[in-house]
């Protein structure tokens, strides 16, 4: 018995709050008009281990510092171009362009790695230079996402 409860003491005292995992995985629920500067809200969490992302805003305010994992999927259709930023805070640190012609759809994806602050916000927005009223989808045939994980 001593053995048994030794062990899961130990099991449950390296899971302290200080190097608990943070990871998420969240997408829209439906297809959406997006405008300059418009932060994306992915509506749907499948995974928010740590409570970090938020659905209601589209913001991922990270709970611990450290290297990050952030990954994002867009789709959509019709005759445009938009390109779509990665910011933590206000600063850029990645970005898709995706540009379909007329009856043709598309997606793409952005992968990036990198330092996050404890505090930071990390989302995703339509690049303010690109033309208002574009369609962004999300349906059972392809998911506009939003992921990420702290690496350490």
């Amino acid at each position: 018995m001593y053995i048994y409860f030794c062990f899961i003491g130990r099991l449950l005292s390296s899971l302290s709050p200080s190097n608990a995992g943070v990871a998420f995985y969240a997408y829209m629920s439906k297809g959406m008009t997006f405008n300059m500067n418009q932060v994306f809200v992915f509506d749907v969490v499948m995974t928010n281990v740590g409570s970090a992302y938020h659905p209601t805003t589209g913001l991922f305010i990270a709970p611990q510092t450290g290297v990050y994992v952030f990954t994002w999927t867009l789709r959509k259709s019709g005759d445009s171009a938009n390109s779509i930023k990665l910011l933590i805070n206000q600063d850029e640190i990645g970005s898709i362009l995706l540009h379909t012609a007329a009856d043709l759809g598309i997606e793409g994806t952005g992968i990036v790695v990198t330092h996050v602050n404890a505090g930071d916000d990390v989302f995703v927005r339509k690049h303010s230079t690109f033309p208002t009223g574009h369609y962004i989808s999300s349906d059972e045939y392809g998911r506009s996402s939003f992921a990420g994980w702290r690496i350490f």
